[in-house]
């Protein structure tokens, strides 16, 4: 029971003995009983008017308690809704941004060739990134960071050095950087912003773009960026 009936409870039993007893102090009841309607209504209606009120303030609290819970579980519904929605439209980026990485990393194959000795097949890459793992670029990006003694390769250059890199680049990064706004938008602890960057291999192939983009990274074009390429 909520404590302010049990609280109004109390206070009316103590009103009614308080009036019983000032009654049997000033008048018998056998008197009491006697006196004319109208003036018995006008002595009941005084002396319950402030337990009417008192009631009356108890009930608008009660109330204006069960409001606020209703609207804190609206709230917390629309926020699973937003979360729910957001999750249905994250896979979708996904897949976009997985594309997205696939055309940075064609584009720059050749440059990783150059420094690597096992190549992945590329149909098999893309199959597999179609067939649901669209985070396989992404992570042949990342992997790419360091040569096998630990040391890091110029990342600036797989991802800014050409045109058609940049813009690819700079593609994903604005995509992905509405999925983080959304984010924050249905979640506003930031536990999910943090675990998109964090957590993901999108999040940490952006923090990778972000780190090493330069202001004299757009300068380096070669023959690939004025090729027409799609890629």
């Amino acid at each position: 029971m909520d404590w302010r009936v049990i609280a109004g409870l109390g206070t009316s039993i103590v009103w009614l003995v308080l009036l019983a007893f000032y009654l049997s102090q000033k008048v018998s009841w056998q008197q009491f009983l006697q006196l004319p309607i109208d003036q018995l209504g006008g002595f009941l209606g005084g002396a319950f008017s402030p337990l009417a009120f008192l009631w009356l303030v108890i009930g608008f609290f009660i109330q204006q308690s069960e409001i606020d819970e209703n609207a804190r579980n609206i709230e917390t519904q629309a926020q699973h809704n937003n979360l729910d929605n957001f999750l249905k439209m994250a896979d979708i980026v996904y897949r976009h941004i997985g594309v997205i990485a696939g055309y940075i990393y064609l584009s720059c194959r050749k440059d990783i060739e150059a420094v690597s000795d096992e190549m992945p097949d590329i149909a098999d890459s893309w199959s597999r990134s179609s067939l649901g793992d669209h985070g396989i670029f992404a992570r042949y990006l990342i992997a790419h960071q360091f040569d096998p003694e630990g040391s890091p390769r110029d990342m600036a250059n797989i991802f800014f050095g050409t045109p058609i890199r940049r813009r690819h680049s700079e593609n994903y990064k604005d995509v992905f950087e509405d999925l983080l706004k959304n984010a924050k938008l249905c979640d506003a602890t930031g536990s999910l912003h943090n675990a998109l960057i964090d957590g993901t291999a999108w999040g940490i192939l952006y923090k990778t773009m972000v780190a090493v983009e330069t202001p004299g990274a757009n300068q380096s074009e070669t023959g690939e960026g004025q090729s027409g390429l799609v890629f």
